[in-house]
């Protein structure tokens, strides 16, 4: 186990921070919300965050305000259930063995359950499964506990009884979870009337980066011979990058754009073999994990966003593409609906012949791409989201429950 320790001379409510997920190096994208909240939190909160090993070198320094704890569950180079794309459930799905280490797992992250429990006047979880435990030890020890939830723990609660047992015991043990969309608030509620009073609707932000972004060129421009298509997240199966694959496929070459993919994940090699099967390998660039400042050159330099899961909490990279007035196309589903209201164009999951037609009317109409982007960045700022707001909000619930 690795501490990394600031020392301060003012007195500071100290919280801990849970999850299974995080950003371990410059290039990696995983769980990067849960370090864009931290970094935002107010100065008068001391965090420590607590993280699972990884089979990966961790490298990154604490901020002021900042401890760090690496727990250690296994040998080193069996340290594989966390930090991946898709997280954990993605991980124990691609092989089997992980489930052996499972249990370890389980057992090192009670143990520092207990040690937050008694170090912190909070703890804060990420995920219905690790906000389960972290609700239990809470109650054993009474520490206040709450818990952030995302699109796929109500998702995967839909659909599997273990994780709706998991979600259960998170509302029922947590002071307070929350949401990250209206829907999953609304969806919680429904299904836990009596425990309405836990649900609380944070919603996430952007950073300031995006929104302070200058564009060279807002649109294509007459000397550009291609459309930029750009797409962002992990490469599995949920964020169906193959149906913007094959919607690309649709264009006739001479008038096909490009597509950049930024991320990695199980699917990678799939969604490669698909590109060649459709023969339009030289249409689309596979960028892998890049850092944070890569990113923000991929949104500067891109015409179109795209975003094609299948299901979502409150996508933080669609928030980062309207905020850096990108016009964007995504599936109607749940958490993306209450974001696209007349500032980006919507399409069925899974449709990539609809996909296609909403990529032709961008294509073709460079004023209607223009007014999307002003509308879309318009509605980041409007609605205050900005990860200081949320970190401002996040603060303000740490105290109205620890002072319950």
């Amino acid at each position: 186990m690795k501490l990394i320790n600031h020392e301060h001379k003012k007195e500071q409510t100290k919280i801990s921070v849970i999850t299974t997920s995080y950003p371990i190096s410059t290039n990696s994208s995983s769980g990067i919300f849960v370090k864009n909240l931290i970094d935002n939190l107010p100065p008068d909160i001391h965090r420590t965050v607590i993280i699972p090993g990884s089979t990966n070198s961790i490298q990154f320094e604490a901020q002021p305000y900042e401890n760090f704890k690496i727990f250690r569950y296994a040998p080193k180079k069996y340290q594989s259930l966390a930090h991946q794309p898709g997280g954990i459930p993605v991980a124990l799905h691609q092989k089997k063995w992980p489930y052996l280490i499972l249990p370890l797992f389980i057992v090192s992250l009670c143990y520092q359950c207990i040690l937050a429990a008694f170090k912190s006047k909070l703890i804060h979880a990420n995920w219905s499964a690790i906000g389960a435990i972290a609700g239990i030890i809470g109650k054993l020890f009474n520490t206040p506990v709450i818990t952030t939830l995302r699109g796929e723990d109500i998702s995967r609660a839909s659909t599997s009884v273990l994780y709706s047992l998991a979600l259960k015991l998170c509302i029922i043990s947590n002071n307070k979870v929350i949401c990250v969309s209206t829907k999953m608030k609304e969806i919680l509620i429904g299904q836990y009337p009596t425990l309405r009073d836990k649900v609380v609707h944070i919603p996430n932000g952007v950073s300031s980066t995006f929104l302070n972004i200058q564009r060279n060129n807002k649109t294509i421009s007459s000397q550009k011979l291609r459309l930029k298509l750009l797409t962002v997240g992990s490469l599995i199966p949920r964020k169906s990058i193959n149906t913007i694959i094959e919607a690309l496929a649709t264009f006739p070459k001479f008038n096909r754009p490009f597509l950049n993919i930024i991320g990695d994940g199980i699917e990678r090699e799939n969604l490669e073999k698909l590109c060649i099967s459709l023969d339009i390998r030289e249409s689309v660039s596979f960028a892998g994990s890049i850092s944070p400042n890569e990113i923000i050159e991929f949104y500067k330099s891109s015409d179109i966003f795209i975003l094609s899961s299948l299901s979502e909490g409150r996508p933080n990279v669609l928030l980062e593409a309207m905020a850096s007035e990108l016009p964007v196309i995504a599936s109607n589903i749940d958490g993306v609906i209450e974001l696209i209201k007349g500032n980006g164009l919507l399409f069925e999951p899974k449709n990539h012949k609809e996909l296609s037609n909403k990529i032709s009317i961008l294509l073709n109409d460079k004023k209607y791409r223009d007014i999307l982007a002003n509308k879309g960045k318009q509605f980041i700022i409007n609605q205050h989201l900005t990860w200081n707001n949320t970190g401002s909000k996040y603060a303000k619930l740490y105290y109205a429950t620890i002072n319950e």
